[in-house]
């Protein structure tokens, strides 16, 4: 059975230079569930009893992969009290007040969306707390009483917060936030995502769920090469994010006499790497800092296989001359579009004076560097126009060029999000 598409845009690149303009095509062939043409209703061979569809001059896209998502926190994200659009403490507790109310019957209120320089980057719980564990990469913020504050850096949140917050979810609540952080990308036109911090708890998980993407998998019996749900990588976070003065930067924060190292030291990283390249993984490296950056190139040249597809996450301060060598070394430059935004990082010329955030996500595109674009946990980007917009920003008025400098056609910008 034949079922042919025609008169939209059906997205459709060509790769020979004699048609580097032409991006749409204005018909589509499917026979059975594979597709049999994509170009000109004129030049398709339709059979008589094919079905046709008009598609009345809409826009078809290729399903979405998002990039580098956390399934599980995200699905639990959804159902979160969200603060973006509070700018004061007091906002913020007229917010949680009003949820409290209207969702009487909760055990408990959790939040997302908080941005320091929304509270001028303070956090006070002033919950008691016993001494702290030994937190390489992270630290539980304390005030001057030695009480917790309620404000916790990298590692502290993802090896103590996270696990507490996730022991108190059945697995009910489990399943159901998988569904709806699924359903939630689904209805935003993705067909694939990459998580980038899968856990064991979240696998057995996987494994068990009811799930329909994911019920027929069998770990183990098929080495995790089941082509709706594989492995393909690991991932590596060498430093924080700025906001929090973690990402690792050459020069010191404001305020700090000393600059913020990489988490980890190179020869280990070089180890690291060198092994799951040598098993046939791709490495995903976090890194924000310019130090961290130039680390994470380094090693992935030294010791990764061309053509592995291994990718730098975030790179939102690069040097330039970092910056132009993602190319020409077949590294990856995985980003977010969203971090063009100014209302995300309006504190950084507090924390790293004004001329260096000019060099927030230095010009990263083709031929500079291989793009991957991906959403993660902002929600709103998962809209594809506000996603791929959101570089064309004003701001009292006046057109942002800082994030101008990053601008991608509409065209382009969809190609990156289908690596």
């Amino acid at each position: 059975m034949t079922t042919v598409f025609h008169n939209g845009w059906i997205f459709a690149p060509f790769q020979s230079s004699a048609h580097s303009n032409d991006h749409f095509v204005d018909c589509m062939a499917f026979t059975g569930e594979r597709i049999s043409h994509v170009g000109s209703l004129k030049e398709a061979s339709i059979p008589s009893e094919a079905t046709m569809v008009n598609l009345e001059n809409r826009i078809v896209l290729p399903g979405f992969i998002d990039a580098h998502v956390h399934i599980l926190q995200f699905g639990h994200s959804l159902r979160k009290l969200n603060l973006i659009e509070c700018t004061s403490f007091e906002q913020i507790r007229a917010a949680i007040l009003s949820y409290a109310k209207a969702n009487p019957s909760m055990p408990r209120i959790l939040c997302r969306g908080w941005i320091q320089s929304s509270t001028k980057g303070v956090a006070l719980a002033r919950i008691q707390d016993d001494l702290d564990p030994h937190l390489p990469g992270g630290k539980i913020h304390r005030d001057e009483n030695g009480r917790a504050s309620g404000l916790l850096d990298e590692s502290a949140l993802i090896n103590l917060a996270w696990p507490y917050l996730e022991s108190t979810y059945s697995t009910a609540d489990k399943v159901s936030a998988l569904n709806l952080a699924v359903s939630t990308y689904s209805a935003a036109g993705y067909t694939g995502i990459v998580d980038m911090a899968m856990d064991k708890a979240t696998w057995d998980l996987l494994e068990t769920s009811i799930f329909a993407m994911l019920i027929a998998i069998e770990l183990r019996d098929k080495k995790l090469q089941d082509p709706t749900f594989c492995v393909v990588g690991i991932k590596l976070i060498c430093d924080g994010v700025v906001d929090g003065c973690t990402a690792a930067l050459y020069q010191p924060y404001t305020g700090k006499t000393h600059p913020e190292e990489p988490i980890w030291p190179a020869d280990m990283l070089k180890e690291v790497v060198h092994r799951a390249d040598t098993a046939g993984l791709q490495c995903a490296i976090h890194a924000i800092g310019d130090n961290a950056v130039n680390q994470a190139i380094n090693v992935l040249s030294g010791v990764g296989t061309p053509g592995r597809r291994h990718k730098i996450e975030h790179l939102e301060l690069p040097t330039s001359e970092d910056a132009k060598c993602l190319g020409e070394l077949g590294i990856t430059a995985s980003v977010q579009p969203v971090h063009s935004d100014p209302a995300l990082f309006k504190a950084w010329p507090g924390l790293i004076e004004h001329d260096r955030c000019q060099h927030q996500l230095r010009p990263i595109r083709p031929p500079t560097a291989v793009l991957g674009l991906f959403a993660g946990h902002h929600l709103a980007c998962l809209d594809l126009y506000v996603l791929l917009h959101a570089h064309v920003l004003e701001v009292g008025g006046k057109t942002c060029s800082q994030a101008l400098w990053h601008c991608l056609s509409l065209v382009s910008a969809v190609s990156y999000f289908l690596l």
